[in-house]
């Protein structure tokens, strides 16, 4: 059981203990556990060490005169983890072991890892789309720039011989620019449209990943 694990289920079958209570003792608990971390113990080692945790609430409710209210604990924790025997930690995760976790994990490998693959693939297709996608409308850019500027200069000398095949030139070099310049405000448009695409995707799962990983006592 980890450390976060063991506060979240702790902090449910004290339920009943007013605010200042609850994370008095949850406090005492939490300095305890990194005391013995800082001796060297892994965090699943020093919560194993405490012993059973409802053991340890009921000897804080019954030092605060409440009566356990158990079944507020197992109706709103997802798991309960407590140490067993050889060493190992039994995480409730509907009445499996880690140890049974690990050996199905290793069965469906070929499974969840040939998803994991596809998504991984389809994941670096789109983003190598989008990046040809980006590298065409600038190469259209480059293009229509050169094809702007050899037709600009190009048709005052063929104004010289045929001046309307050279106005025609000039007007046709013009346009190629005005086609240019709106493709590249709309290509750096959507670079900047991607850029904060991404940056806010990455954003979101970050914020996600701290809120779980964080200790909620309520």
């Amino acid at each position: 059981m980890t450390k976060a694990e063991f506060i979240r289920n702790l902090s449910s079958l004290i339920e009943a203990l007013p605010q200042g209570e609850k994370q008095k003792a949850i406090d005492f608990y939490c300095e305890i556990i990194d005391d013995r971390m800082e001796n060297g113990k892994t965090e699943e080692e020093a919560v194993a060490e405490l012993g059973s945790i409802l053991a340890i609430s009921q000897k804080i409710l019954a030092e605060s005169g409440q009566n356990a209210n158990y079944n507020n604990y197992y109706k709103s924790s997802q798991s309960y983890a407590a140490p067993s025997h050889g060493g190992w930690t039994k995480d409730w995760f509907g009445g499996l072991s880690k140890g049974w976790l690990i050996v199905i994990l290793v069965l469906t490998s070929p499974i969840w890892i040939g998803l994991v693959a596809g998504v991984v693939g389809i994941i670096i297709g789109l983003l190598g789309a989008v990046l040809g996608i980006v590298v065409s409308l600038f190469a259209a850019v480059f293009a229509l720039a050169v094809a702007c500027l050899v037709g600009f200069i190009s048709s005052f000398i063929v104004m010289s011989t045929n001046p309307i095949g050279g106005f025609a030139q000039l007007g046709a070099s013009l346009l190629c620019g005005g086609l240019c310049i709106l493709l590249c405000i709309g290509s750096v448009s959507l670079i900047k449209l991607l850029v904060k695409g991404f940056r806010s995707g990455y954003q979101s799962v970050k914020n996600k990943i701290h809120r779980k990983g964080g200790v909620a006592v309520g």
